[in-house]
This record gives structure tokens, C-alpha cells and sequence, in this order.
């Protein structure tokens, strides 16, 4: 791929994404759509995210944001080969799969109306505002309880 390549991709991004949608859509499966792209924005945005707070646990830099990093433990470099195989095992045995499931049941779910819309509209700011709630109030309902649920005697002394 060209630079000149790169910069039509990207100015196209920033002109009109919802050009850019419709034109991802119009030539790739509702499959594809349903598993590469729910997968690869999280698992890109959880390890670049990862990766820079592990470098600034190993080079305390930016010193902005160091000063304010609570547990300041030293990082063992030695232990990083064992984090990276763990990273590797969890994203493919179970990161991968679920994402996978997920696409599937949302092939399933379709006609009935649930799972992920995949459409060449990009949704409304109202949709987007809304789902962005109804998922905000669902996940913190049920971190809490999965959390209170950790600290029952069983689950806890094991």
C-alpha cells in the first residue's frame, strides 16, 4: 500500500465516514462485518492501551502521568514473556470465540429483531446516545452483582 493510498483512506475518514461505511458494506458479507469488525477495534484498543501503561510502568514516562500512578511496584522485566504468552492464550481461546459466538447468535437473534444491526446507515446521534446509556446502566448493574456475587464465602476462599 502506497502513502498516496494511506491518505485517501484516512482523508476519507475524516470527509465523510458514512461514505466510507456504505462502501465496506457494499462489498463485504454480513458475517465478516458481524466478526472482524466488532473484533478488531477492542482487541486493538486493549493492547495499545496496555502496551503504553505497561511503558510507562517500566520507563516512569511521561513523569505527568507516573506521579499519579497509585501501586508504585517495580515492574519484573523477566515476567513479561509470561505475560505476552498469557495475553496471546486469552485472546485466542477465549477473546476470539466469544466475539465469534456473539456473531453468530446475532445472525440468529436477526429475525427477531435483536443482536447487532449491521446496516449501511450509520446510525443517529439519538441511537447512538441511547445505546451508549442502555449499555452504560446494564454493565455497571451487572459488574456489580457478578462482583458481589465473587465475594460469597464459596467463591471467595478458593
Amino acid at each position: 500500500m502506497s502513502l498516496s493510498e494511506v491518505v485517501l483512506i484516512v482523508s476519507s475518514l475524516v470527509e465523510s465516514p458514512s461514505q466510507l461505511w456504505e462502501d465496506i458494506c457494499e462489498g463485504t458479507d454480513e458475517w465478516t462485518l458481524l466478526t472482524l469488525f466488532t473484533m478488531i477495534p477492542p482487541l486493538i484498543t486493549y493492547h495499545l492501551i496496555g502496551q503504553l501503561f505497561l511503558y510507562m510502568d517500566i520507563h516512569h514516562w511521561p513523569i505527568f502521568l507516573y506521579r499519579h500512578k497509585i501501586q508504585k511496584v517495580p515492574v519484573d522485566t523477566s515476567l513479561l514473556p509470561r505475560l505476552y504468552s498469557s495475553m496471546r492464550w486469552g485472546t485466542i481461546f477465549l477473546v476470539i470465540p466469544v466475539f465469534y459466538l456473539n456473531a453468530y447468535a446475532s445472525l440468529w437473534l436477526k429475525p427477531y429483531g435483536m443482536g447487532i444491526r449491521v446496516s449501511a446507515t450509520l446510525p443517529s446521534l439519538t441511537e447512538i446516545v441511547r445505546d451508549f446509556l442502555v449499555f452504560a446502566v446494564v454493565e455497571e448493574v451487572l459488574f456489580y452483582y457478578s462482583h458481589r456475587l465473587l465475594h460469597v464465602p464459596f467463591f471467595y476462599k478458593r
